[in-house]
């Protein structure tokens, strides 16, 4: 089967005695309950069963069914039971519209009624809503159940490529599909229909790229002062600056140097509080051919060169103090091997 069962197989389900309505969760989900922490969305929640006993250890838990009769009696059982739980009428192949990112989504016997595209498109809503490290626990029909009656049935290479890239298959279980008891129109294994538990974990993925340090931040409560030596010792043209708070400089091309009062940053305002205490450190970048003349220019400043190094990668750093005490690096390139030379 490669279409998505239809919609009006589950209503007429509800107008009678859906299969999967057992009135209680899943037993191969509370075998693995203690898995499960957090925040939870219960992908095709039915009647809530599930969703509920989470509810129930703690969790906070979400229920999403496209089927509003199933809703309003998730809804009138939390009520019932005085059950803490959220349960939305929604499309499952529309989770992306969801705010919330969870720690754990639960979809037990929804997989397996999608055909191949929408089988797709809902592994992509299911990236959008879990969590870097977060888990799908999926209950869904095995190749292994005889017989075409029922959802679809998966093999296990279907799960691992349907979750493949950016999920880890962390486990995949035999288990049993509990349904009511005395099903007339319906013959599945004895014992229940066949099926898998597969345990998949969303993969954090690379970072974006982050392409330069663009400022760099140190504290003086003396800004005057401070400022003073940045402007006419270090030669760093002033771009801004707010009295008494902070005075911005333009470092070469692509870099701004910082200076704040800290006194006034860790009161926050427009920007969240920030502000540190004691010695800060920070490098600029020299040229090799401009280290005597740096020499020079310091002592002719009365700005004693506290120490100077000499790395084995054949660079030179000269350091020595701001007023506030702050430790200033002049570094020449090749330190770090970085693309750029420094």
């Amino acid at each position: 089967m490669t279409e998505t069962i239809d919609r009006s197989v589950f209503a007429n389900a509800y107008a009678g005695r859906a299969p999967w309505d057992i009135g209680k969760p899943q037993p191969a989900l509370v075998e693995v309950a203690g898995q499960i922490s957090g925040t939870v969305l219960d992908s095709g929640c039915g009647t809530g069963d599930n969703a509920l006993f989470f509810a129930e250890r703690g969790c906070q838990v979400t229920g999403i069914d496209y089927l509003d009769e199933a809703i309003q009696r998730a809804r009138a059982k939390a009520a019932e039971r005085g059950i803490q739980a959220r349960f939305l009428t929604m499309d499952a192949l529309k989770l992306g519209a969801l705010a919330e990112r969870f720690d754990n989504v639960m979809d037990c016997g929804l997989f397996h009624v999608f055909g191949d595209a929408d089988r797709k498109r809902y592994v992509g809503e299911l990236a959008a809503v879990v969590k870097a490290g977060g888990k799908v626990f999926l209950l869904c029909f095995s190749d292994q159940e005889p017989g075409t009656q029922g959802p679809r049935r998966v093999s296990q290479q279907e799960l691992r490529d349907a979750f493949h890239p950016g999920w880890v298959i962390d486990s995949i279980q035999p288990i049993r599909f509990a349904v009511i008891p005395d099903l007339k129109e319906l013959t599945f294994s004895e014992g229940g229909p066949k099926a898998w538990l597969a345990i998949i974990r969303r993969e954090s993925g690379p970072a974006p790229a982050i392409e330069t340090v663009v400022e760099t931040a140190v504290y003086a409560e003396d800004l005057e002062r401070c400022q003073g030596f940045y402007r006419d010792v270090l030669g760093l043209p002033v771009i801004g600056q707010e009295p008494g708070r902070q005075v911005f400089f333009r470092v070469g091309a692509a870099s701004v140097l910082l200076l704040f009062n800290p006194t006034t940053t860790l009161r926050g305002g427009q920007l969240p509080a920030h502000g540190a205490r004691g010695p800060g450190h920070f490098a600029l970048g020299i040229r090799a051919d401009q280290l005597d003349p740096w020499r020079r220019h310091l002592a002719a400043h009365g700005v004693a060169i506290e120490k100077e190094l000499s790395w084995r990668e054949g660079s030179t750093s000269i350091y020595f103090r701001d007023p506030a005490g702050n430790l200033v690096e002049l570094v020449t390139p090749g330190t770090w091997g970085t693309p750029s030379g420094w």
